[in-house]
């Protein structure tokens, strides 16, 4: 999408905000329109009051002039006030609508994503949106529609210096396409090289213990070095071409005004004009110089954001379509089955024609080698991805009828990551669950066998754990997982080799509590410890269907 039909798709954001931005731009141009009072007035002065030594008229010109600029500054003020109500809406159900749009994407999409990325996609290039639309709204357009309304006063308070200043204009025009167009590329790169950075310092964040063990500091800090070296290359050129771009401004319009001048000498010399017309033109112009100089100082913004809103709107054109689209509810008693299921990732087929199912009330253990496509089956439980072929089914009825976040409510599910953030214990245990008693809490832990490790636990509930959980061990990070699980009162408990970070104490435990259970679950047990799949009520191996009963 090019950076045109990237600005018409945005600016139909604004068409319910169309009131505010009309009023806004009828402000600018009341604003305009008060402009031109005073170019008169400074003619009056100088050809009529100054000559005719009318103390009086010299007073009420100079008044009227102060009121004028006043008033000027209270339509900018009300007209800036109406123009951020507007673009602060905008971009804010902007952000709104990404964050959406990103949070429904399918799974699919999110493997194939770069994280860093989108996350400067959706930081940074928000932010470049909202200050491009505040430049092109507050600053450029108005200066553009107030430039517009001088040019044609000066015309008609002097034709021949309007003249003048038309062919001053074309000149500086010329000019500005090719600083222009290099301000452009050099946006690009600038953006490219934040991106980068970006990505690095995300990694830097995430991925500092693998960069200890594998004692790749040096190789690290290298990296962060030149992502930070090109950086600041490409935020030096771009800022020295900015302020090439202001100072070729300033000196052009120091030459048309220097045109003017003499331009307009020549004319009073000769009785062309008077002096007052030739003041009252100068004085003119440099108001004109002002309106340009405000659109021209918002081109760089406006520039980058435009940049950026190609990008965003091409995020927003990725195919966000979920698997499922059902919307029917589903009397979900835990049991799933799959039926001639295939499924691949891209080119790669994981799973050709299986089939199997998991009961109400009974561990099902889904046992193979390691990369037999265990975890997909369990991606394919929860939705996450609909099969090439084949079907799911959640108690007889068909994925495609059900509403999957009203399925996926009454699942629970422990996986190998440490899917945990930076907060407390309970903030972690209670996530997504709008209300939690004290005694399900209590309840949940003693489930997971949790109870032991959390009292001895500074703060207990209240204990801040750390970004993904690093304050705790891999056997306590599982516990609270599951704890979290069980918070839920599952119909259907997923547990994706619970045996690599649960000793076999705690596992053991874990499954007792199951066995006892007031109200039993339906549990996906994923593993491939042939003792603990040997404890299981069923055995599903992959590939194919099951063979054997607990």
């Amino acid at each position: 999408m090019n950076s045109g039909e990237s600005w018409r798709s945005y600016a139909r954001r604004f068409r319910p905000h169309a009131w505010s931005v009309g009023w806004a731009v009828v402000a600018a141009a009341a604003q305009t329109a008060l402009a031109a009072p005073v170019v008169l007035l400074v003619k009056y002065l100088f050809d009529r009051a100054l000559p005719a030594r009318d103390v009086g008229g010299l007073a009420a010109a100079a008044g009227a002039i102060a009121g004028l600029s006043l008033g000027g500054a209270a339509l900018s003020l009300w007209s800036r006030r109406k123009t951020l109500e507007a673009t602060k809406s905008v971009v804010s159900e902007y952000r709104a609508e990404l964050l959406e749009r990103v949070q429904q994407a399918p799974r699919a999409w999110h493997d194939k994503s770069a994280r860093a990325e989108l996350h400067d996609q959706l930081v940074q290039d928000t932010e470049r949106v909202d200050v491009m639309s505040n430049a092109l709204l507050s600053e450029l357009l108005p200066a553009a529609a107030s430039g517009a309304a001088l040019l044609a006063l000066l015309a008609w308070v002097s034709p021949p210096l309007g003249a003048l200043l038309v062919v001053c204009g074309l000149l500086n025009y010329g000019a500005n396409r090719a600083v222009a167009a290099r301000l452009k590329r050099s946006a690009d790169q600038f953006r490219e090289a934040f991106g980068a950075f970006s990505a690095g310092v995300l990694f830097l964040a995430e991925k500092l213990e693998l960069i200890r063990i594998q004692t790749a500091e040096e190789p690290a800090r290298k990296r962060r070095k030149e992502e930070i070296e090109q950086l600041r290359r490409a935020s030096t050129r771009f800022a020295w071409l900015d302020t090439l771009y202001g100072l070729m401004q300033a000196n052009l319009a120091l030459l048309a005004a220097l045109a003017v001048l003499v331009g307009g000498g020549v004319l009073a010399m000769r009785g062309r004009i008077s002096i007052g017309e030739l003041i009252a033109f100068y004085a003119g112009l440099g108001l004109l110089r002002s309106a340009t100089h405000a659109a021209l100082a918002a081109i760089p913004r406006v520039t980058m954001g435009l940049r950026a809103l190609a990008g965003l709107e091409e995020l927003m054109r990725k195919p966000a379509e979920p698997p499922y689209r059902g919307k029917a509810t589903c009397g979900f008693d835990g049991r799933v089955e799959l039926e001639g299921v295939d499924f691949g990732y891209g080119e790669r087929l994981v799973l050709r024609n299986v089939s199997g199912w998991i009961e109400p009330g009974r561990v099902t253990a889904l046992a193979g080698p390691n990369g037999c496509g265990k975890t997909t089956v369990a991606r394919l439980v929860l939705g996450y991805y609909r099969p090439g072929a084949g079907r799911v089914r959640a108690s007889g009825q068909p994925y495609e009828e059900i509403e999957m976040e009203e399925l996926r409510r009454q699942m629970g599910v422990v996986p190998q990551e440490a899917l945990l953030f930076s907060g407390t214990v309970r903030e972690n245990l209670t996530f997504g669950m709008t209300s939690a008693s004290e005694r399900s809490i209590e309840e949940a832990l003693e489930f997971a066998a949790a109870r032991a490790w959390l009292r001895s636990l500074a703060g207990g509930l209240e204990a801040r754990i750390g970004e993904d959980g690093l304050q705790l061990s891999g056997g306590q990070r599982q516990r609270l997982m599951l704890a979290r699980a069980w918070l839920r009162r599952p119909k259907l408990l997923i547990l994706d080799e619970p045996g690599n970070h649960l000793d076999p104490a705690a596992l053991s435990e874990v499954l007792g509590n199951l066995a006892t259970a007031r109200s039993r679950p339906a549990v996906l047990l994923i593993s491939h410890d042939e003792e603990l799949i040997r404890r299981s009520d069923r055995i599903w191996r992959l590939p194919g269907l099951e063979v054997a009963h607990g």
